[in-house]
């Protein structure tokens, strides 16, 4: 419960701003939670966002990705996940 909160919390955030600009980039950083692992959302319109793993995911950016064009928002999606992985390992990989 507390993950949908802040899940619905972020989306509200980004959702809220009102003169978003075409080009507009949006790029989310995380482990299997943010990619969905076990369910049907990991592989949800995958091919709407850009996988810098290049593994075919879609998670709950592509669920964004889908809010924003509903709202009418131009946004370039991305996504760096990497399962039982936090942050600064995901960073260090990128830099090694």
């Amino acid at each position: 419960m507390r993950f949908a909160s802040i899940l619905v919390a972020i989306v509200g955030l980004a959702l809220s701003v009102a003169h978003a600009q075409s080009g507009t980039s949006v790029l989310f950083i995380g482990n299997s939670f943010l990619f969905g692992a076990g369910s049907a959302v990991r592989f949800y319109r995958a091919h709407t966002v850009t996988d810098l793993n290049s593994e075919g995911i879609g998670g709950v950016p592509a669920l964004f990705k889908s809010f924003t064009e509903q709202a009418g928002l131009d946004y370039d999606v991305n996504l760096e996940t990497r399962g039982g992985s936090g942050s600064s390992s995901i960073s260090r990989t990128r830099q090694g």
